[in-house]
């Protein structure tokens, strides 16, 4: 295809196999480099490209605390299958439990969820107004 190019060190150019549409020159934050979806960006150091398979909407760039998948940030999302489960450790707001958006499993905080087929059970160690806490005799352990 000749208006697909191919030139390194370009950010306008295009070198994706197939799709003319689709760029992939590594150093630019606008290019495309997701295989089948040219919408989906997955260019390193910028937080406005996607790199999640699957859903374009799916931010997962290292480096910016708005992009999925961002350690150290409650508001990234790491979900597979789900880009509205946070995954991020330290954060209590965060959902971890996979299948369910809505169990929390974060360490460190007894607001959070982390019973296995009942999000409604909470087990954060430490407090004991949380379910199967240890030491506490008015919490509950379900299974």
């Amino acid at each position: 295809d000749p208006s697909v190019t191919m030139c390194e060190g370009d950010p306008s150019v295009t070198m994706c196999e197939g799709d003319p549409s689709v760029t992939m020159c590594e150093g630019h934050p606008s290019v495309t480099m997701c295989e089948g979806d040219p919408s989906v960006t997955m260019c390193e150091g910028d937080p406005s490209v996607t790199m999640c398979e699957g859903d374009p909407s799916v931010t997962m760039c290292e480096g910016d605390p708005s992009v999925t998948m961002c350690e150290g940030d409650p508001s990234v999302t790491m979900c597979e299958g789900d880009p509205v489960v946070a995954m991020c450790e330290g954060n209590p707001s965060v959902t971890m439990c996979e299948g369910d958006p809505s169990v929390t499993m974060c360490e460190g905080d007894p607001s959070v969820t982390m019973c296995e087929g009942d999000p409604s059970v909470t087990m954060c160690e430490g407090d004991p107004s949380v379910t199967m806490c240890e030491g506490d005799p008015s919490v509950t352990m379900c299974d």
